[in-house]
């Protein structure tokens, strides 16, 4: 476990008082993880022209005593929480034609958690409490067990062709064409605890193995939370469908073309099915030329173009949906203190259950949910966060241009540098200003915020050089050297590693905001 530092009204189990700032020692537990994989793979000649493959994995990930970072005690573990999860795909490849060629595929995967939370759902038991100077939790587990858990799944289906053309007076052409389906199915609803109540203290008092609540009534020091879900998930759908054409054209023995586009169209469904979080399309082209000056390889330089649009994030598009996610109330607590004094003799301090049943007998005596004032703005899925009305969420892109140059060093080795420029465009973020308005709750103005696409505000651009050389020193030994020099300039991030794809803020209240400032 996590039990932060000690302080003032720290003990050791003896009774034994902890020097303040030192660490407290953790409490020991078993843990283990057991992950099983099942894999079969099956491949069927049909015919010499005709292939097809299947393929299965089953793999069951299970985790005994899984502690979320932060955990003091043993009633916050998941003592048997499970990741299964399977993967199917099919592949077919047939020759038509001498020189046509067709493959496809249709694949699924299927990913959950269980048992990922707290079993018990009362305001006591279900209740987490959170310990503000220490930064850690305890008392109930994190999330909330839910029937049938939590379902995360993809599905993935592709078709696509080759055409070989040779003519006498165009060159030969290598002709691509294809669809591509992929689907991202989350049927999740986001409860942060069982009881969905939190309780927040400032301090709380360790004595041995056992954590006491220091819970004082003036000010914010105790704060209660409630994290309800208006509005419950029957499962988002965020769809793509793409099409694209390429002809790779070799002219002559000196120029070789690449030539293609790529139409991307995003459809993606709210969690209750109630909106489109998601409705806009996009087109990208390719272009690319190469030319090798003597026509004899000895000696060429390349140059391409090329517009890449990135999937829609799934999570940026649940920032403006309701469905499946918890709102936020927060009160201060001005009920009867409890343990005032750090110093107070362990025989004679009030166990975290007793504690919480006084919190919230006085909570619910005066009003419950409807205790006013609140501590804070609430926040309301869908309601003070809302998507663009006036626009489809799309999906960021990035163009890069490429100019190189290749030599070959003789007949056993290359040469290779490239310079690559790229710049981003369509950051996910949010406004929030004078003209994105107001909502109002219970006879109280709160500030709108709108999710939608970045218009001018966000930048990013990346400059390499990327060089390589390749020698074969004989036929068991080669060796390779590759160097790249970059710099990459921007004003957003736009992702971290525990949410995966973020918004930007810059757009949040600019009028406080000065770029002379930082």
């Amino acid at each position: 476990t996590e039990m932060g530092l000690a302080r003032e009204g720290d003990q050791y189990a003896d009774g034994t008082p902890y020097v303040v700032g030192d660490p407290i020692e953790p409490i020991i537990y078993p843990y283990e993880t057991d992950e099983t994989r099942l894999e079969a793979k099956l491949t069927w000649a049909v015919t010499n022209s005709h292939r097809v493959i299947g393929s299965y994995a089953d793999t069951q990930l299970d985790q005994m005593n899984y502690r979320r970072s932060g955990s003091m005690d043993l009633r916050s573990l998941n003592p048997d929480r499970q990741q299964p999860s399977t993967l199917m795909a099919f592949n077919y490849s047939g020759v038509i034609t001498e020189n046509f060629f067709i493959e496809a595929q249709v694949s699924k995967k299927e990913y959950s958690f269980l048992n990922s939370g707290s079993s018990w759902y009362d305001l006591i038991n279900g209740t987490l409490v959170l310990d503000r100077a220490r930064g850690t939790r305890y008392w109930s587990p994190t999330f909330r067990i839910k029937p049938g858990g939590e379902q995360r799944d993809h599905e993935l289906f592709t078709l696509n062709g080759t055409y070989f053309l040779s003519t006498s007076s165009f060159g030969t052409h290598e002709i691509k064409a294809g669809y591509e389906y992929f689907n991202e199915i989350r049927d999740v609803n986001n409860y942060q605890n069982g009881s969905d109540y939190r309780v927040s203290l400032s301090q709380t008092i360790i004595r041995g193995d056992d954590i006491y609540p220091r819970v004082r009534n003036t000010g914010s020091y105790t704060r209660i939370y409630w994290y309800p879900i208006f509005v419950p998930s029957e499962g988002s759908n965020y769809a793509s469908d793409a099409f694209y054409l390429n002809d790779r054209w070799v002219a002559s023995p000196r120029w070789t073309f690449n030539i293609g586009v790529r139409y991307n169209k995003n459809d993606a469904v709210s969690g209750d099915g109630s909106y489109q979080v998601a409705d806009d399309s996009a087109v990208s082209p390719r272009i690319g030329v190469n030319w090798d000056i003597k026509g004899n390889g000895k000696f060429t330089v390349a140059a391409n173009y090329g517009r890449y649009v990135g999937r829609l994030a799934e999570g940026v598009g649940n920032d403006g949906d309701p469905a499946g996610r918890t709102a936020s109330f927060n009160w201060s607590y001005r009920g009867p203190a409890i343990t005032a004094d750090v110093n107070t003799p362990t025989e004679d301090l009030i166990p975290t259950d007793e504690a919480l049943q006084i919190i919230f007998d006085w909570f619910f005596e005066n009003g419950g949910t409807d205790l006013r004032p609140l501590r804070t703005n609430p926040s309301i899925p869908g309601f003070n966060d809302i998507l663009d009305p006036n626009g489809s969420l799309k999906s960021p892109f990035v163009d890069e241009w490429t100019v190189g140059f290749g030599a070959a060093l003789g007949k056993r080795g290359v040469v290779r540098a490239d310079l690559v420029f790229r710049t981003w465009d369509d950051f996910y973020t949010s406004y929030q200003n004078t003209d994105t308005g107001q909502v109002e709750f219970e006879g109280r103005a709160y500030d709108l915020a709108i999710v939608r696409n970045d218009i001018d505000t966000y930048n990013r651009e990346y400059k390499g050089l990327h060089t390589q050389a390749q020698y074969r020193f004989s036929d068991r030994f080669n060796a390779g050297l590759s160097y790249t020099l970059s710099y990459l300039e921007g004003n957003l991030t736009g992702e971290t590693s525990a949410s995966g794809p973020v918004r930007g803020t810059a757009n949040e209240y600019p009028e406080y905001r000065e770029a002379s400032w930082n």
